[in-house]
């Protein structure tokens, strides 16, 4: 069986047979996550950054880090300006939205950081002072309440594994955080609503600090596997949310009489059938972390490997992330980093965060060192790697590719064996897990095929990030093939087809050099028929 019709036989059931989308409903939550508002550390770094110049020649690193050593905190409130972006989320989106859409309760998860409840906090007094004048209202009325046992509107879930990255710490001594009797004291408006709940996640005990497990800040790697602890959590409260079928769990994409009137775009306009919401107030980095492997399926847990992932998404504070749960870790991203409560006018007072002057690039990890990874077997493919090695050969392999550096696994030459079936080994040059240059080798003939190297990756300087300019990425790759060759022993050279100028000037570079006659390599004899073929000495 090939590896196509493996992969097809693996597909699911749903996909294989006659699939068709619109034969079933799709009831799903909706999930806000949204980044704090400005804390007084988001303020100290820019201003520091704007007082010593970084990025700039005159650079002052020492006084930069001794005035952020000074003024930051381990677990600040906002800033001045962070409170002015709570109120108005609260204002001019949240309350609106939750009341006109949301159904009860109103459900809200929430880092155990000073600077994410203070910032959901304005949203919680203005919903319970609604909610007591729309009850007052009742009784003035004469209307008769259906229970005397208050209806939850608000349940807060305080989390405590869904602190930001480096968790609590000050000079790199750990702060233990604090405690479930210290946030209700923060938060006792709120939570002393007979209509609000709160529950926290993760403390070891009410008197205990959501970072008391922590001996300094926390390191990436550590941050990584939280993430993915996180995940599965949120995955499973999302999950146990769909099982508890209800008026507000519906799928919001077929219509009821009457929705085809509504503006779907309106967030605050009242809804016919309210929804089922939840609420995540978080942190931009763990944000970050989060939303990747919500994109990927959880994917690949990199840092626990000093391996960086390649991509990262930026908040502004208060930014929102609008997605859709359907179950089984099935999300759909409808919006990303979103600032609907603040006008375009007030952009420049009241919008922060979110560029790349706020040092969003600090997410970017540094490029790691080539290495190259040696396949012996098909089989022996992870997933990524065979789907971007395939990605490379399509592209530069082909008549149309555009790559200098590429041999086609056209057998342009004639061959006589007196040996076994072919092996083949397969060589993956890769950077963290981009794969930059693949290369194919078989130990009958000793030659070397399906090259495929990105054009970028060719030049010596696409390495000085990594610290060493001199050696290219292409020659990593050849150098591990030539090794390989050595310990098999067939033969003293390698032999590639050099099917254009520039493939023969590449491998020159290399190395290679012509091969002016029919020639015995190993126990085969490589006809030129007419085609340009090369040498490496091993």
């Amino acid at each position: 069986m090939t590896n196509q019709e493996k992969q097809k036989n693996d597909l699911p059931i749903t996909v294989r047979a006659n699939y068709n989308p619109f034969r079933q409903t799709r009831p799903s939550i909706v999930l806000h996550m949204i980044r704090h508002a400005e804390s007084a550390n988001n303020e100290v770094y820019r201003n520091a950054k704007a007082l010593f110049r970084a990025g700039k020649d005159d650079f002052d690193e020492e006084g930069c880090d001794h005035y952020v050593s000074t003024h930051r905190k381990a677990d600040p409130e906002l800033s001045t300006k962070g409170y002015q972006q709570a109120d108005i989320l609260a204002n001019n989106y949240l309350v609106p939205h939750l009341e006109n859409q949301a159904s009860h309760p109103i459900r809200i998860l929430c880092s155990p950081m000073r600077r994410t409840l203070l910032t959901i906090k304005p949203t919680l007094e203005r919903l319970q002072e609604r909610q007591r004048r729309a009850r007052k209202d009742a009784d003035s009325n004469g209307e008769e309440r259906t229970s005397d046992v208050p209806m939850p509107i608000i349940h807060i879930i305080v989390v405590a594994f869904y602190h930001e990255t480096e968790g609590c710490h000050l000079r790199g001594s750990p702060e233990s955080g604090m405690t479930p009797t210290e946030i209700r004291e923060l938060m006792k408006d709120c939570v002393q609503d007979p209509h609000t709940n709160i529950e926290f996640v993760g403390f070891d005990s009410s008197d205990s600090g959501w970072y008391a497990h922590g001996r300094g800040p926390e390191t990436r790697a550590d941050a990584e596997e939280r993430a993915a602890k996180y995940c599965l959590w949120l995955g499973e409260y999302l999950d146990q949310l769909l099982l508890q079928k209800d008026h507000d769990l519906f799928d919001a994409g077929v219509l009821v009489d009457g929705e085809d009137q509504e503006d779907e775009h309106d967030r605050q306009a009242q809804r016919i059938r309210r929804r089922r919401t939840v609420l995540a107030i978080g942190h931009g980095d763990f944000m970050s972390s989060v939303v990747k492997r919500i994109v990927s399926g959880f994917g690949h847990v990199v840092e626990m490997e000093g391996i960086p992932h390649r991509s990262a998404f930026a908040h502004y504070n208060t930014g929102i992330t609008e997605l859709e749960y359907f179950g089984h870790g099935r999300y759909l991203v409808m919006s990303s980093n979103s600032t609907p409560h603040i006008p375009p006018n007030r952009y420049g007072d009241l919008r922060s965060g979110g560029t790349l002057r706020d040092g969003w690039s600090f997410l970017v990890p540094p490029v790691l060192e080539p290495k190259v990874e040696i396949i012996f077997s098909d089989d022996h493919f992870q997933d990524h790697v065979r789907e971007q090695a395939t990605a490379l050969k399509a592209l530069y392999l082909s008549t149309g590719g555009s790559s200098c550096v590429s041999v086609n696994s056209s057998r342009q030459f004639s061959i006589e064996t007196e040996t076994e079936p072919n092996k083949e080994t397969h060589f993956i040059a890769k950077r963290g897990l981009q794969v930059v240059g693949v290369a194919t080798y078989s130990e009958e003939t000793c030659q070397l095929r399906d090259v495929a190297i990105r054009p970028i990756a060719v030049n010596p300087a696409f390495s000085y990030e990594s610290g060493n300019p001199d050696i290219s990425i292409a020659e990593t790759l050849i150098q591990a093939v030539k090794k390989h060759a050595r310990k098999v022993g067939r033969s003293n050279s390698l032999i590639v087809h050099a099917r254009s100028k520039e493939n023969k000037a590449f491998f020159e570079k290399l190395g290679f050099t012509e091969l002016e006659d029919d020639e015995q390599v190993g126990n085969s004899i490589v006809a030129h028929n007419g085609n340009q073929f090369m040498q490496l000495s091993l």
